[in-house]
């Protein structure tokens, strides 16, 4: 139930991407868009039965594939990429939010 720009920050992508990506996956049936019931200029985004159930079959093959990819590093390392990443996330969101103000504005979703 995220709107599209909640959406592009949370993933760190700009809106235009994002709204690609959703506009692909509701072509394949995997999300709808509803008006968001405080702010009628809103779209909130949900994932369809079809999505819920891929989410349920998806999530722990993803989970294996992360573990899997950190197995030869300790834990000690792995809080340390794990905080790299987060601060690259950090970086990328700052970036991709001043290149959206620069282009876009203050554009409502």
């Amino acid at each position: 139930g995220l709107t599209q720009r909640e959406l592009s920050r949370r993933i760190g992508t700009t809106e235009p991407t994002t709204l690609m990506a959703i506009q692909k996956m509701e072509r394949e049936g995997l999300v709808r868009r509803v008006r968001n019931k405080t702010d009628r200029r809103k779209w909130n985004v949900r994932l369809t039965p079809k999505a819920q159930k891929l989410k349920t079959d998806l999530i722990p093959l993803a989970r294996d594939v992360v573990s899997a990819s950190v197995e030869s590093l300790n834990s000690k390392e792995v809080q340390r990429l794990l905080w790299s990443l987060s601060e690259i996330q950090k970086n990328i969101q700052a970036a991709t939010s001043q290149f959206e103000e620069a282009v876009f504005g203050n554009e409502s979703d």
